[in-house]
């Protein structure tokens, strides 16, 4: 199997991980209401304005690994989707929707009937689980690598865009911008 590196510097580790498959072998994983870092192909992650509430932007940004930003729970619909959950607040009633003005990713209060607030993953790994050290010696894996992260209601998915603009809803064309891994800290 040819082998990519994929240099995570801004966290002080660094992995090899299978090269992304065809998009036609993808898979859905299941993240078990885990926390999980999401992070770019610039192993930049997703984070939220420094006072998390309704209304504020979804971002990348550099950061340790060791305190999750999202949950990604999956709703129980046959067809797999998930709504993401922003961890930090102890309501646990905020999650990721979309602008319909710019499609810019934002939280948002849950409302269960909102299909901006659902999500469709579609990864090239679904069982990544190797664990490796972190530079501050806390450790964790990658639940699913080569994901693209698709809106229910659109059918766009989210691109990592300047940090300025936030994550963006965009035509799906596999760019690597459109591609994220998911980190658990254990």
């Amino acid at each position: 199997m040819t082998m990519i590196f994929i240099a995570l510097s801004a966290m002080g580790m660094a992995s090899a991980l299978p090269a992304p498959a065809a998009r036609s072998e993808t898979c859905s994983p299941n993240f078990a209401n885990k926390g999980l870092s999401v992070l770019g192909h610039d192993s930049l992650e997703w984070t939220v304005g420094s006072s998390p509430g309704a209304g504020g932007l979804v971002y990348t940004m550099a950061q340790d690994l060791t305190s999750p930003n999202f949950r990604f729970e999956q709703t129980g619909s046959p067809d797999v989707h998930y709504i993401i959950k922003e961890v930090s607040t102890t309501s646990n009633d905020l999650v990721v929707s979309f602008s319909n003005a710019d499609g810019s990713l934002m939280v948002d209060d849950i409302v269960e009937s909102k299909d901006r607030q659902q999500w469709n993953v579609q990864c090239n790994n679904c069982d990544a689980g190797r664990t490796w050290a972190t530079s501050d010696d806390s450790a964790g894996y990658f639940a699913a690598t080569g994901c693209q992260i698709i809106s229910i209601n659109s059918g766009f998915c989210v691109k990592a865009s300047d940090a300025a603009e936030g994550l963006m809803l965009v035509d799906c064309d596999g760019s690597d911008s459109q591609n994220f891994n998911f980190f658990v800290t254990v």
